[in-house]
């Protein structure tokens, strides 16, 4: 039978009931007229212990001005002795700044003796009883500053106001919610009063067969307000009697509602309330939760149903938690890498990463503007096809190009080109593929992907400004050689590494010979293409690891790493030998130029343990090969290893 034929059942089945449905709605309507009758005076009822206690409220500021009347113009002992005397509060107290000048025993309430019921202040829960005082400020006495008056309300007493057999409860709360005192209730206050505390504002509520209604202590009642919250409560009765008296007219459809309940909780309720509880588990976060099949009607079809929604609600979350912890470290390592790295290779690795996660692509790769309108790869990730190591526009990436004109992201069916800009100036480029063409992306994904290549741009361009900005400090502008101050760190790092490992070193220092005459007689333009060619015919002649400078004007340093001063005198007499052999310029029309250079070498540590001392005795050296004719190498400290050019 399908679940409309059941229901169609349930339904006729309550047709077949008009009395009981009829008894039913008797039922509710005496109900209703009870508890509204019961709630009315529920409310009279705490209406009338808040203003009572309002009432004490304003009596306790009375008492407390008249013992500081009393205080300022006698003893401040006798002051509040008499008014507790008086039996018109229960304590009170004189001081000055916070300190007891004077009180009649000890406080109701310890270490909390300013307090002002008029303000709502009220000693918290488990003080040992409800207490209602209140402060007032003295004013022409320098013994005494404030007064303060207490009284603890008779919780009988209140419990009679509108009641005078006692029944029910009466409970005094906190303002916070907290139980300052009860009468009656029993074991019931105590849910009394967590389910008042739970109540906005003031009304009626029920727990545990009794009615109940709050009245707040911020919710006054006419002018007059409670420092306490006010639980006023009764057990239900009138409504057990109707109950009697309606039971034996209604027993038999009583029955046959039981047993068409029974019915219809055995084939329908049981399904329902799995698929509830698991419908509440799946929404805790538990989403292992599965329902049995047992029959294929509509309850049947609605388990699968449910059990496959689970099945994608868990591959969905997986992919979410994988994808947000992806995120969550890529955009970490972003951070740090734009905020302080100046390693290009690292930072668009990262942003690289970034942005394949953002996009869901498998692979990408990154670009950076060299100069020139040249582009160079940089690094990749994943397998991406047809990815050019160097590019500039003609090339045939046509993609690449196009989103190095327009600044914009650029697709088509196997990649999307993101630009990396900097100041409206493409700076770099990204690519990313999948195995499927080029990825899918959402407006949230591509507005994300922008951001990161507007941020990108800015840290690649600040590394691109950083590194020129670093290799103009270290080189000569006119040559293209280290400069003097690379050459001094260089020289350090070596001569610390030659002494830690034991190992040679060698240093040429280099002039060319007559060159001011060169200046004087062609002009200075002339003198630096000498030089310029000078740096060029020297670089021929050295390694990759050998360290050539212009020390200044046209004297050049040459470190020589793992060289021992024989092999130092041989690069010594080839480098006089490349300078003399071919005329210097000649092109356009120039009158060649016909140029020597004198060499002076010296060694670690054989004529110095220091960059300071090496240069000097190199210098020397230099300084006997320019006495001894110019067009030679001679060896620091040793004059007969002069050699002349041929």
């Amino acid at each position: 039978m399908s679940l409309r034929n059941r229901l169609w059942l349930v339904v006729g089945a309550l047709v077949l009931l008009p009395l009981l449905v009829g008894g039913g709605a008797a039922v509710s309507v005496v109900q209703r007229d009870v508890q509204r009758a019961d709630q009315e005076v529920l409310d009279a009822r705490t209406d009338a212990v808040a203003v009572a206690l309002a009432r004490a409220c304003a009596e306790a500021g009375v008492a407390a001005r008249s013992v500081g009347a009393e205080a300022a113009v006698g003893s401040p002992e006798a002051a509040v002795q008499a008014l507790v005397e008086s039996r018109y509060v229960d304590y009170s107290a004189v001081l000055q700044r916070g300190r007891v000048v004077a009180a009649s025993d000890v406080p109701p309430y310890p270490g909390r003796e300013l307090l002002s019921c008029a303000a709502g202040d009220v000693p918290p829960a488990g003080a040992g009883g409800p207490v209602i005082a209140e402060r007032v400020e003295v004013r022409g006495d320098d013994r005494i500053d404030t007064a303060v008056a207490a009284i603890r309300p008779d919780l009988t007493d209140l419990a009679r106001i509108g009641d005078e057999d006692v029944a029910g409860a009466l409970l005094l709360l906190t303002p916070e919610g907290g139980l300052a005192g009860a009468h009656g209730g029993g074991d019931v206050a105590a849910a009394l009063a967590g389910a008042a505390a739970a109540v906005e504002g003031s009304g009626a509520f029920e727990v545990d067969g009794w009615e109940a209604f709050v009245q707040r202590a911020d919710d006054p009642v006419g002018s007059a307000r409670s420092p306490y919250t006010v639980v006023v409560a009764t057990e239900h009765g009138s409504l057990l009697g109707l109950g009697l008296v309606v039971a034996g007219t209604t027993v038999v459809l009583v029955l046959l509602v039981l047993f068409l309940g029974w019915n219809l909780a055995r084939q329908l309720s049981r399904p329902l309330a799995e698929l509830t509880e698991a419908a509440e588990r799946v929404a805790a976060g538990d989403l292992d939760q599965t329902l049995p099949v047992r029959r294929r009607d509509e309850t049947g079809r609605l388990a699968l149903a449910f059990n496959r929604m689970t099945r994608e609600l868990r591959r969905t979350v997986a992919d979410l938690s994988r994808s947000r912890d992806d995120l969550r470290e890529s955009l970490s390592r972003l951070g740090g890498a734009l905020g302080s790295t100046h390693d290009l290779e690292g930072l668009l690795t990262v942003v690289l990463d970034t942005a394949v996660s953002i996009s869901g692509a498998q692979a990408g790769a990154a670009w950076v503007d060299e100069g020139h309108g040249a582009l160079q790869l940089v690094t990749t990730k994943g397998r991406q096809r047809d990815v050019p190591d160097r590019f500039v526009g003609g090339d045939g990436a046509e993609l690449l190009i196009r989103a190095t004109e327009t600044g914009r992201i650029e697709r088509d069916e196997r990649q999307v080109v993101v630009p990396l800009l900097r100041m409206g100036r493409v700076v770099g480029l990204l690519g990313l593929g999948s195995d499927g063409g080029a990825p899918r992306m959402d407006d949230a994904a591509e507005t994300a992907l922008q951001t990161l290549a507007a941020q990108a741009g800015i840290a690649v361009d600040n590394v691109l400004v950083h590194r020129e900005a670093q290799r103009l400090s270290i080189t000569d502008p006119l040559t293209g050689l280290w400069n003097f101050r690379y050459l001094s760190m260089n020289l350090a790092r070596e001569i610390e590494r030659a002494s830690r490992f034991d190992r040679p070193l060698a240093v040429l220092m280099m002039d060319l010979d007559h060159f001011k005459s060169v200046n004087d007689t062609y002009g200075h333009a002339r003198g630096d293409a000498v030089l310029r060619e000078l740096a060029a015919r020297l670089s021929e002649q050295i390694r990759e690891v050998d360290t050539l400078a212009r020390y200044g004007g046209e004297e050049f340093v040459l470190v020589l790493p793992e060289t021992t001063l024989e092999g130092a005198g041989r690069l010594a007499e080839r480098i006089c030998a490349a300078v003399r052999r071919e005329p210097f310029g000649g092109e356009d029309g120039e009158v060649p130029l016909p140029v020597t250079v004198s060499v002076g070498v010296a060694g670690f540590p054989d004529h110095g343990a220091s960059a300071a001392t090496l240069m000097r005795a190199a210098d020397e050296a230099l300084y006997v090969a320019k006495h001894e004719g110019r067009d030679r190498w001679m060896l620091a400290g040793v004059r007969e290893d002069a050699h002349a050019g041929d």
